[in-house]
Parts: C-alpha cells; structure tokens; sequence
C-alpha cells in the first residue's frame, strides 16, 4: 500500500467539519458535525491494526475546530464553533 491511497475501516461515527491529528502512531479525529448536532468524540485510528478506537471525549462539543499534537503526545483542540444552530445542507459525512 505504499504511495497510494486505500479504503479503510469506516469510523464508529460518521462526521464533518472535524479536527485531525497525527501522534503517538495513531490518527486522531475530534469533534464535528453529524447532521443535527456537534460532536465532542474522539476516534484514533491505529494503523497496525486497522481498526478505529474510542478516546475520551472533549469537554465542549464543537465543529470546524483544529488539532494538533505537541511533542507526539498532547492533543490540543482550538477554535470552531459551538453553536447549536442546524447547517442549512449538511454536506457529506465522513465515515
């Protein structure tokens, strides 16, 4: 699979608008946008495995926030929005 892109295993939640990461050799998503609401779950994918897993989530639920690790061990979530209000068309989810 090298210098190519390959499906994977889709994410336990479909989502948009999310953060991502890479640290500690995983792949981290947070937060988003599932349809009607933000999102404050946390998904890494581990790469070995292939497999998803469930991370403790962030206390605020948000969308179109940044992820970024600091020294491959600290995640930290910044900015995006925290408002209820609907997307007037939401656009395709990731999963």
């Amino acid at each position: 699979y090298r210098d190519r892109w390959a499906p994977g295993p889709p994410m336990e939640t479909a989502r948009c608008f999310a953060g991502a990461a890479l640290a500690r050799g995983r792949l981290w998503v947070a937060g988003g946008y599932h349809g009607t609401a933000n999102l404050s779950s946390v998904e890494a994918f581990d790469p070995g495995a292939r497999r998803w897993e469930r991370a403790p989530p962030m206390r605020e639920a948000r969308r179109g926030l940044g992820l970024a690790a600091v020294c491959d061990r600290l995640l930290v979530a910044v900015g995006g929005a925290r408002c209820t209000r609907p997307l007037p068309r939401p656009p395709a989810l990731l999963s």
